[in-house]
């Protein structure tokens, strides 16, 4: 099995395992995560939104404010959430964020932009 399903593999053990007092913080981010997915579903569907190869979200075209908002939050929590798994497995928030992109890459949805580990953009097929 290659490094980024273990890794993957651990954020979601770890998220799932998280002491209590960070499980608060998880938790929260979670919620406010899945609060904004269809929001940024559909801005992906647009093509105004792309999957970039540090685990986060890039704007592929104009935006709205509030649109913007919600992307720059996205990410906000992406980096906490990489911070947080990063810590408890003695790794880079780096390296989870790459490992995460990856997962995300292979698992994007036909028509999503995706930027490749050489920096170029691409839709998925």
């Amino acid at each position: 099995m290659n490094r980024s399903f273990h890794t993957l593999l651990a954020i979601f053990i770890l998220l799932a395992g998280a002491p209590f007092a960070a499980a608060d913080d998880a938790k929260d981010i979670q919620a406010r995560m899945s609060k904004r997915l269809s929001s940024l579903v559909a801005l992906k569907k647009s093509g105004a939104l792309g999957e970039d190869n540090k685990g986060l979200l890039s704007v592929r075209s104009a935006v709205s404010k509030k649109n913007n908002t919600l992307i720059i939050a996205e990410n906000t929590d992406r980096k906490t959430i990489y911070g947080m798994i990063a810590k408890k497995t003695g790794s880079s928030a780096i390296t989870v964020a790459k490992a995460r992109a990856k997962t995300i890459h292979a698992t994007a949805p036909k028509g999503t932009w995706i930027q490749g580990a050489d920096g170029k953009w691409f839709k998925q097929k």
